[in-house]
């Protein structure tokens, strides 16, 4: 796995997560039950799933890489509960915009992330073997947005 400079890495913030995440989460998601309003939300939850993927031990990054913090960002938002209705999509979409902020397309339909959201909402595994996992699926399932405009202009 690709490991990147730390200082280099594009994080969501509150004003990203309700423009893009939850309006991606709305039209992404549309087909299913209607998705809860931004507003509707724990902030102390919200900042807590924002900052997960920056934490730090001892001055290294406890999630190293802009897959492993995308995959604890889509963990916390899909098992914390920091919204009303709509985590597991949120949790979804801003797994998707936390890439591609980062310079990464991930090349799945909705149906393969909304799946991928359902079983990270039922796993029994720890966070680690979790986060592992969606880290190499994500690096697996994506490509850079150089290659994605190579792709799109063919």
């Amino acid at each position: 796995m690709t490991e990147e400079n730390p200082s280099l890495v594009n994080y969501l913030d509150e004003v990203i997560l309700q423009e893009l995440a939850h309006q991606m989460a709305c039209e992404l998601f549309q087909d299913k039950e209607p998705m809860g309003l931004y507003d509707d939300h724990d902030p102390a939850k919200v900042d807590s799933c924002l900052n997960l993927p920056r934490q730090a031990v001892f001055g290294n990054d406890l999630y190293p890489g802009i897959y492993k913090k995308s995959a604890i960002m889509f963990y916390a938002f899909n098992r914390n509960h920091a919204f009303g209705n709509g985590n597991k999509r949120l949790s979804a979409a801003a797994f998707v915009v936390f890439l591609f902020i980062n310079g990464r397309v991930l090349t799945v339909n909705a149906g393969v992330l909304r799946d991928k959201a359902l079983e990270l909402a039922k796993t029994q595994d720890s966070i680690d073997e979790v986060v592992a996992k969606l880290a190499v699926w994500a690096e697996e399932n994506s490509i850079s947005i150089e290659e994605f405009r190579k792709v799109v202009k063919r």
